[in-house]
């Protein structure tokens, strides 16, 4: 079993999110967020991130109507964040990316 390393409480949540990678050569990619933190945040993509990749994150419209209010507070608009791992989910029909990114400035 693997040793828990957070810092911060994770809060669960099932919004989706916007990604935009830096620099700007590839499309905006939708993902859906899987929970959150003050320090960070888990997500699931179609596409993979490398480790140390920077996306700029965007939470989408109505993101916040399914969230407790201790989420709210810790759930950014946009941010940017830094990918710490990535890894892959296999489906039925497709595989997907369980990503995990913390945040370039903290609260």
């Amino acid at each position: 079993m693997d040793e828990e390393k957070r810092a911060s409480d994770r809060y669960l949540n099932d919004g989706s999110i916007t990604i935009s990678f830096t620099p700007c050569r590839f499309k905006d990619r939708k993902a859906q967020l899987l929970n959150v933190s003050e320090c960070g945040l888990c997500f699931r993509s179609d596409t993979p991130l490398t480790p140390g990749t920077t996306v700029f994150v965007r939470a989408s419209e109505g993101i916040y109507e399914n969230l407790d209010s201790d989420a709210v507070c810790r759930l950014r608009t946009m941010g940017m964040v830094t990918v710490k791992w990535c890894r892959a989910m296999k489906r039925a029909d497709r595989t997907d990316h369980e990503i995990g990114a913390s945040y370039l400035l903290h609260y």
